[in-house]
């Protein structure tokens, strides 16, 4: 199992400190999707939200491919 895709949307919104929140949605390759809420820093932008989200792809992936390896070994 693993991440098949994965988008991000920053609120046009920015809050009193600058800081916007930017909504990540994952989808594995069951069809299963899994969403991240936070908030990004007043004077980021797409860029720095493209590599937050490239590297929960690979946390993400990691989580997937350990629950994957348990259920096929028949953890405790």
């Amino acid at each position: 199992m693993a991440i098949t895709s994965s988008t991000f949307v920053i609120d046009a919104h920015a809050q009193k400190d600058g800081s916007r929140y930017v909504k990540e949605t994952h989808t594995d390759s069951e069809g299963r999707t899994q969403h991240t809420l936070y908030k990004l820093p007043a004077g980021q932008g797409d860029a720095e939200a493209q590599a937050k989200m490239t590297a929960r792809i690979a946390y993400l992936n990691d989580q997937l491919a350990a629950q994957e390896f348990e259920e096929l070994i028949g953890g405790d």
